[in-house]
């Protein structure tokens, strides 16, 4: 069931702080992106249109914490949960006409092995179950990003199949995983999001 206080404004879990994009974010998210160019470009799609112009990458950002207070798309700042420090960013679009939510994310390579993407994912499939009240959870990755093939495993995501593309020429595969609303009490992924507490845009606690 769809929370009437949601959706969630800001998420902590013992390693992460998920919470919406303010313009302010806009210079350091800017330099994440640069200092990982070459390592998101290498799996992400929107990553080969990176560098932006100043004023299109804050122009961005606004339309995503509009489009977050709208109901459309759950944009999330990921931050350290001791540091404050930027880390990455993370996302619940909805799909199939409210029948599902698509998450994704990425973090800075400098990062990597801390068990954001992890802990990230987990909680944000609770959210898009337990706050926004949908039926469905799914995710995709590429079929040759093995640590993100790892966490989709790890939290008991299910592999539906393979999404193909050809993109400039290069086959681009991609593998869709996904879990039910039924599914993920019983999950490696409720476990991980077990200590996590989310509030609302009143700072109320969801869960």
């Amino acid at each position: 069931m769809k929370s009437p206080y949601g959706p969630a404004y800001r998420i902590v879990t013992p390693r992460l702080v998920l919470r919406c994009w303010e313009p302010a974010d806009t210079p350091a998210l800017m330099a994440l992106i640069e200092r990982n160019l070459h390592f998101l470009r290498e799996w992400l799609y929107w990553a080969h249109d990176e560098p932006k112009p100043l004023a299109q990458k804050l122009a961005e950002v606004r339309h995503w914490r509009a489009e977050f207070d709208l109901d459309r798309m759950w944009s999330y700042a990921a931050l350290d949960a001791e540091s404050g420090e930027l880390v990455g960013g993370m996302v619940i679009f909805q799909r199939d006409y409210g029948m599902a939510g698509e998450t994704g994310g990425w973090f800075g390579q400098e990062f990597n092995g801390r068990g954001y993407h992890t802990e990230g994912s987990a909680v944000l499939a609770r959210a898009a179950f337990e706050i926004l009240g949908l039926p469905k959870v799914q995710t995709t990755c590429s079929e040759q990003n093995a640590a993100s093939i790892a966490v989709r495993r790890k939290l008991g995501f299910r592999n539906d199949g393979t999404l193909r593309h050809l993109i400039d020429g290069r086959h681009r595969h991609e593998l869709l995983w996904s879990m039910l609303a039924d599914e993920f009490p019983a999950s490696p992924a409720a476990e991980h999001a077990s200590e996590a507490r989310a509030f609302d845009a009143l700072g109320n606690r969801l869960f």
